[in-house]
C-alpha cells in the first residue's frame, strides 16, 4: 500500500512541477507581450505626434525605428482591413519563411487559419485588439504554433492591423507533456485500484476462513488463557480485514464515493479493544496504557466504529514505537 502510494505521489508531484512550468512560461510570455506592447504603443504615441506636427521620420529617427522594428525577438506584421500584408520585420520573415515582397502579395488567411484571423480582424475593429492562437503555415510546407497579439493603429489617414506573432512551440510541448503526465497517472490509479481490488479479494478470503474459525473455537471449551488469546486473535483478525477494506477506499476516495459508516458504538469497548492490542508490545517496553475520560463525554456515540478504531490503534502505535 505504502509503495503504491508513493508511485502515485511522485506522479502526482511530477505533473506538479510540468503544469508550474508551464504557468510560468505562460507569465513570462504575458509579460513580454505586455512589455512589447507597451513599447509598440510608445512608437505609436510618437508618430502620432509626428504627424500631427506635419513632419515624417527621417535620417537617425528613421533608422532608430528601423532597428527597433526588425531587432524583435517577436514577429511583427501590418495588415491593411482585409488581411493583407502591408509591412513585417525581419523576424517574422524568417518566422513566415517567405520574403517580405512575397508576403505583400498575400492575405493572412493563406497562412493561418481563416476562421481565427477572420474573428481577430472583427474584434481588432469592433475592441480595438484580439489574441489569438494558430498554426502558422510556413514557406516550406511545416507548421509552427504560434500566439498573436492583435492591435490598430492609424497610419497616413488609415487604419491598420497590426500583430504580434510569437513562437509558442515550448509552451505546446510542455501542455502536451503535462497531458500525458495526467493520462500516465490516470492509467497508474486505475491499475492501482484494480491491484488493490484483486488482492484485497485474495487476501480476505483466507483471513475470513481464520476469523471464522476463531469464532468456532471460542464456543468451545477453553480455559480462561485460550479465551483470551483467542479473543485477541480474533480482534485483531478483524483489525486485519478493516484495514484490508480501508485499501479499496483509496479507489472509493478517488472515485468521490467515499461513505463513512454511521452507526452507534461504545467509545469506552472501542478505546479497550485499541490498548489490549497493544497490551502486550507496551509490557515489553515496561510501559503502562490506561485512558482517562473526560466528564460528560457520552458513552454510546454515533460514526464509523471501524476507522475511528484505526486512528486510535495508529496514535498508540506510535506513541509505543517513539
Amino acid at each position: 500500500m505504502r509503495k503504491a502510494q508513493r508511485e502515485l505521489l511522485d506522479e502526482a508531484s511530477e505533473w506538479r512541477r510540468l503544469y508550474e512550468v508551464e504557468l510560468a512560461a505562460r507569465h513570462e510570455a504575458q509579460q513580454r507581450l505586455e512589455n512589447f506592447a507597451g513599447e509598440l504603443a510608445r512608437v505609436k504615441e510618437q508618430l502620432g505626434r509626428a504627424q500631427e506636427q506635419g513632419w515624417q521620420l527621417q535620417g537617425r529617427d528613421d533608422e532608430k525605428f528601423k532597428v527597433f522594428f526588425n531587432a524583435s525577438v517577436d514577429g511583427i506584421i501590418l495588415l491593411d482591413g482585409f488581411g493583407a500584408f502591408v509591412e513585417v520585420n525581419d523576424t517574422a520573415e524568417r518566422m513566415f519563411g517567405f520574403s517580405r515582397e512575397q508576403l505583400r502579395g498575400m492575405y493572412i488567411s493563406q497562412l493561418m487559419n481563416w476562421q481565427v484571423t477572420g474573428a481577430a480582424l472583427n474584434d481588432v475593429q469592433r475592441t480595438g485588439h484580439s489574441r489569438s492562437e494558430a498554426q502558422l503555415r510556413r514557406g516550406d510546407g511545416s507548421l509552427l504554433p504560434v500566439e498573436v497579439v492583435w492591435g490598430r493603429v492609424k497610419h497616413e489617414g488609415r487604419t491598420l492591423v497590426h500583430g504580434i506573432v510569437r513562437d509558442i512551440t515550448e509552451r505546446v510541448k510542455a501542455v502536451r507533456e503535462i497531458s500525458l503526465a495526467k493520462e500516465e497517472a490516470e492509467r497508474a490509479g486505475r491499475a492501482k485500484s484494480l491491484f488493490l481490488a484483486m488482492m484485497s479479494h485474495e487476501i480476505r478470503t483466507p483471513l475470513n476462513g481464520i476469523i471464522g474459525y476463531t469464532e468456532l473455537l471460542l464456543d468451545s471449551e477453553l480455559t480462561e488463557e485460550q479465551r483470551e488469546n483467542l479473543g485477541l486473535i480474533h480482534r485483531s483478525g478483524d483489525l486485519l480485514l478493516n484495514i484490508i477494506n480501508d485499501l479499496l477506499d483509496f479507489s472509493r476516495i478517488e472515485s468521490g464515493h467515499l461513505d463513512l459508516e454511521q452507526v452507534d458504538f461504545e467509545l469506552i469497548d472501542c478505546i479497550e479493544e485499541v490498548l489490549g492490542l497493544h497490551a502486550a508490545k507496551a509490557s515489553e517496553k515496561g510501559v503502562e496504557l490506561t485512558y482517562d475520560m473526560t466528564d460528560g463525554t457520552p458513552a454510546v456515540v454515533v460514526g464509523d466504529v471501524a476507522r475511528v478504531k484505526q486512528i486510535l490503534l495508529n496514535l498508540v502505535s506510535n506513541a509505543l514505537k517513539f
